[in-house]
């Protein structure tokens, strides 16, 4: 009795002599019998592609596309026929099974013509070869156990706890905010292993540990991750739900700057650039990059790429992303994204240890900044006024207030319009800064210490939101004069006319001898 080579050779001599439908017969018989061969298959499949009946055609590739080790042309046609139907994912992972054994070149070569064309997306091209280079893809549950960044191991203290300034804050038309801490906590930073980080989140996940910052309080507080419904802690705080995402991306190293503070130039200013400048004031190696999430604002990577190293590295994380050895700061400020409380309509308490900022810290970023402000004699002092035009918190008479403020001599500054060297450059010279609430006052850590800040906002009956920008003054060394103007709302929020009237004299006052 012949063998299953030896009919295929039969098979394969009727096709060459002009008897397709006979070569077919034969080698159906030999599927029909499940032969180990694959020769039979893909001419069973051939067969029946030239005949329209694709069906079978992609039934019998697949079994040839199986029992094929030496050669990928099995696979290469199936695969071709899933991306006519569309199917382009499934034609990628039968590349994936294929290649889990060794190919020869020429079905390397296959495989690469296959990747090359735009049917195949950037990230399941991404999935692939993290399977393949960077062992098996990294997966964590939907829930995580809270451990907080405290309680982690390995951890170098880089700040010991600090005194925080006495306050030099005067308010003017409003309740003072209660007293806040004298101290701030010591600064660590932390090494992990195989953490997985995500963009724009406070939260680390390693294994089923969910780590967050130690000020948080869940019950309290709000994670930029709910509020984009990524997370959920459960009631007790012991337990937080996560959005199971595929970990798109691997990376050897990094330091986690990956908190959605990168969007808002204060937070970013005083939350991540104080991390940047102690990540080269520590001596990070410079292969280590900054792992952080997408801005939206050119100007952020422009002070990052102002502040490191230039041999550093900037990784933009838009995926879930196992990195094998992170490193990971204790935060620089107690300033939490949310409140739960203000988002149900109850008055929030902030309690002393809450909107506080690490004087070292921001010591740190000053001094790796001082070589790139102003420090020519013959660029006098100035005094600063903030225009800023916005659909929150307007200066319903604001012509006329840049108007005076513009008469008085001051620099009438828009932040949003300048360069980051030419708010440097401006600010660092300014040892007066009136402004309305908002970001542009954020940009007082370029100002010399001693300067005065001085700050108009409506008047809502909770005054603990107003202690945030003080309690950067302090931490900077800056005096500070809060007023406030209109009724007692109890929106933050709020539109609100400014009284120079009431406003000019306190000026006057203030800067008398100045």
């Amino acid at each position: 009795m012949p063998s299953d080579a030896e009919l295929y050779a039969q098979s394969r001599a009727l096709v060459k002599a002009g008897k397709p439908n006979e070569a077919y017969k034969l080698a159906l018989d030999l599927v029909m019998k499940k032969t180990d061969l694959w020769e039979p298959y893909y001419e069973a499949a051939v067969f029946s592609f030239y005949n329209n009946d694709e069906r079978s055609a992609q039934g019998f590739f697949r079994l040839a596309a199986q029992r094929e080790k030496d050669s990928a042309v099995s696979t290469q046609d199936l695969t071709n026929l899933l991306l006519a139907q569309g199917k382009y994912g499934e034609a990628l992972d039968i590349w994936k099974r294929k290649l889990e054994a060794p190919v020869s070149k020429r079905d390397l070569a296959a495989f690469l013509e296959f990747l090359s064309g735009d049917h195949v997306t950037e990230e399941r091209a991404e999935d692939f070869f993290r399977g393949r280079v960077g062992g098996p893809k990294v997966q964590y549950p939907g829930f995580c156990h809270l451990m907080r960044q405290g309680s982690l191991p390995g951890k170098v203290e880089v700040i010991p706890e600090e005194p925080i300034p006495p306050e030099c804050v005067h308010y003017y038309n409003m309740q003072a905010p209660g007293a806040s801490g004298s101290s701030f906590s010591s600064i660590w930073v932390h090494e992990l292993s195989d953490a997985i980080v995500r963009p724009y989140s406070d939260l680390v996940i390693m294994g089923d540990k969910g780590i967050i910052p130690d000020f948080f309080n869940l019950e309290e507080h709000l994670l930029y991750d709910t509020f984009i419904r990524r997370s959920i802690p459960l009631a007790g705080g012991d337990i937080v739900l996560v959005s199971k995402e595929a970990v798109r991306k691997r990376l050897p190293t990094g330091v986690v700057l990956t908190s959605y503070t990168i969007n808002n130039w204060t937070h970013f200013l005083t939350e991540i650039m104080p991390i940047v400048a102690m990540t080269e004031a520590l001596g990070i190696p410079t292969h280590v990059p900054l792992l952080i999430s997408k801005p939206l604002a050119s100007q952020m990577m422009d002070f990052l790429n102002l502040i490191k190293s230039p041999e550093r590295a900037i990784e933009i994380i838009s995926c879930p992303t196992q990195v094998v050895e992170a490193i990971w700061f204790t935060p620089v400020s107690t300033v939490p994204f949310e409140y739960l409380k203000s988002r149900c309509g109850v008055t929030v308490h902030y309690s002393p240890s809450e909107l506080l900022f690490s004087p070292a810290a921001l010591a740190a970023l000053k001094e790796s900044i001082s070589h790139h402000c102003s420090s020519d004699h013959e660029n006098p002092p100035v005094k600063v006024f903030i225009d800023r035009e916005s659909a929150l918190r307007r200066v319903t008479n604001r012509e006329e207030v840049v108007h005076y403020f513009s008469e008085a001599g001051y620099v009438i500054a828009r932040p949003e319009l300048m360069t980051l060297r030419e708010q440097m450059e401006l600010f660092s010279r300014a040892t007066v800064i009136v402004g309305q609430s908002g970001a542009g006052l954020a940009n007082m850590v370029f100002a010399p210490p001693g300067s005065k800040i001085i700050i108009l906002s409506g008047n809502p009956e909770d005054p603990g939101p107003h202690c945030y920008f003080p309690n950067l003054a302090r931490a900077l060394g800056h005096e500070t004069h809060y007023m406030a103007f209109g009724l007692p709302m109890t929106d933050l929020h709020i539109d609100f006319e400014v009284d120079l009237k009431e406003l000019v004299p306190l000026l006057h006052s203030l800067l008398a001898g100045t």
